[in-house]
């Protein structure tokens, strides 16, 4: 799953907002950052970027990899 575009929003201390198209709303903060919170499910997935540059997606929810 290539992440592709996002629009940011500056949260509080530090705290940044992405809205996602496939994810809605998704939350992270510097010290959490690669652990990103999904608004919509209160759930939270993990950034993982593969050797080839490709950015996926852990779901801790339904423990998967979010792949196309």
């Amino acid at each position: 799953m290539e992440l592709g575009w996002l629009y940011s929003m500056a949260g509080d201390r530090g705290a940044v907002w992405f809205w996602h198209h496939a994810h809605g709303w998704l939350w992270t903060v510097e010290g959490v950052y690669l652990f990103i919170y999904k608004n919509a499910v209160s759930n939270w997935l993990y950034h993982v970027q593969l050797p080839n540059g490709r950015n996926i997606l852990y779901d801790y929810n339904i423990k998967k990899f979010l792949v196309p």
